[in-house]
């Protein structure tokens, strides 16, 4: 099992997640979230790819964006909006 090289920018209003997986095919990977951890897992071949990442704010699954281009996955992760006080 690989660890994949994994970039997360946190602006204002999403989380950006971009994770170098080599070889994976859109069909191969899966993400989820429970908990506040983010989970990537891909197969490409023999390779095995996994990753646990923490969210550092809640995000709003519904409205999350993913897209695969050349073995390269990546997620917006909308963040969750807050009730007012």
């Amino acid at each position: 099992m690989r660890e994949p090289l994994v970039g997360v920018v946190d602006s204002e209003r999403e989380i950006r997640v971009v994770a170098e997986l080599p070889g994976a095919r859109a069909q191969d990977v899966a993400v989820s979230i429970e908990g506040g951890v983010l989970v990537i897992s891909a197969r490409a071949g023999v390779r095995r790819y996994r990753k646990r990442l923490e969210m550092p704010s809640p995000v709003n699954v519904a409205r999350a964006l993913s897209s695969l281009n050349n073995g390269v996955l990546e997620l917006r992760l909308p963040k969750a909006r807050r009730a007012p006080a």
